[in-house]
């Protein structure tokens, strides 16, 4: 993580958090990041705008890696009157720049970013951007998981096969690979507990409401990733 004020870097560095899933990272050194914007003592502007993205380590083939499909960039903006600017290098800074003047401008400028820039797996699934996502009402475990089957960024044979994780298990208990839609396939989640979303696509399980509800539902009573496809 690195957090600049204008062109000054304010805070470099990297820690571990054993047991977490990827989006506790980037919300960590979100925190890290605002604190640091904060604490700098040359308060000339009146915004500080927050970025959180992650950069992927791509294949040495030409094998497309995760990064491609989900999450080369994504930036999130807070207005705060009173503090310094953060400007990290990074397209979505000079965007909002000019149009986050207040809080209605800096939301539009991100809605705007958002849609010419949102990874392709999230377009793929039509998530867009709200104001208040009824997803982050769910049990933040259940949150954890749903986050981290959209993003491709989690406990899932691709995203160990990226990082060179050698000693992560790559397969469920029912011996067939880990994948963000595995739970909707695996026989040994079907004889835990019945799915609860009929019908539904995976794609509909993943981004509406009565789908990641019902999705919520059935990690609980099925043990789905603490008994059945455990975690690395």
């Amino acid at each position: 993580m690195v957090a600049r004020a204008e062109k000054t870097k304010i805070l470099c560095g990297h820690t571990k958090l054993p047991n977490h899933e990827v989006f506790d990272a980037e919300a960590r050194a979100a925190l890290l990041g605002l604190q640091a914007a904060l604490k700098d003592p040359k308060p000339n502007t009146p915004q500080i705008y927050i970025s959180a993205w992650t950069t992927w380590k791509q294949y040495s083939n030409s094998k497309a890696s995760p990064g491609d499909q989900a999450n080369q960039s994504l930036g999130f903006f807070k207005k705060l009157p009173g503090h310094g600017q953060t400007t990290p290098e990074h397209p979505a800074y000079s965007q909002a720049g000019h149009q986050a003047g207040s809080p209605e401008g800096a939301l539009a400028t991100l809605a705007q970013f958002w849609s010419d820039k949102a990874p392709k797996r999230y377009k793929d699934l039509g998530i867009g951007l709200e104001k208040r996502p009824l997803e982050l009402l769910l049990p933040r475990a259940a949150l954890g998981r749903l986050l981290a089957a959209r993003s491709v960024h989690g406990d899932f044979a691709e995203y160990h096969e990226c990082f060179k994780h050698e000693d992560a298990p790559l397969t469920c208990s029912c011996s067939r690979r880990k994948e963000p839609s595995h739970f909707y396939y695996c026989r040994e989640g079907r004889k835990a507990a019945a799915h609860p979303w009929g019908q539904q696509p995976v794609a509909d399980i993943l981004t509406t409401k009565g789908g990641f509800t019902a999705y919520a539902d059935w990690l609980e009573k099925s043990q789905f990733y603490t008994a059945i496809c455990r975690r690395h």
